[in-house]
């Protein structure tokens, strides 16, 4: 089966705000390269078993926004071209670019099964399963809070 991976920290309640990519994958011991916004310039473009994303915009994501096409693998999205073979059962390893460390929040990691062509899949079609969920480590609403989304600003 193969799989759209995505991931959604929630800075707060009222937005959302990701700004990293998946720099890679390593699925059953095998290494899979991620997208970076630097292959916009290269030609031909690496084909890579992760989604392309646009823009990058600056800013949250408002919650109007939820249901709209930009929050399924991030704004101008577009599938991978290349497939990631990974059997059932094994174990996935998510690579990131660095955190922000001010955006502090949850994390939650979903896949989608895509269907018999990964490479042409509409993003809004896909079945989202959450397959993953950290949150509040440490701390209280008092102070001193320690987040799963620092783990990823380390």
């Amino acid at each position: 089966m193969h799989n759209c991976f995505a991931l959604l920290a929630l800075a707060t309640a009222a937005t959302v705000s990701a700004h990293a990519h998946l720099t890679g994958l390593v699925a059953n011991g095998a290494y899979y390269m991620g997208y970076t916004p630097n292959f916009q310039y290269m030609n031909p473009v690496p084909k890579v078993p992760a989604w392309s994303a646009g823009g990058y915009g600056q800013g949250g994501i408002a919650p109007d926004s939820f249901n709209k096409e930009n929050i399924v693998c991030h704004d101008g999205s577009k599938p991978g071209q290349a497939y990631a073979t990974i059997p059932a059962g094994s174990p996935i390893e998510f690579q990131w670019t660095p955190w922000p460390e001010s955006h502090k929040g949850p994390l939650l990691t979903y896949i989608a099964p895509c269907g018999e062509d990964c490479t042409t899949t509409d993003k809004m079609k896909l079945q989202w399963v959450k397959i993953d969920e950290k949150g509040l480590l440490e701390g209280g609403l008092g102070g001193g809070q320690y987040w799963a989304s620092d783990d990823l600003s380390k």
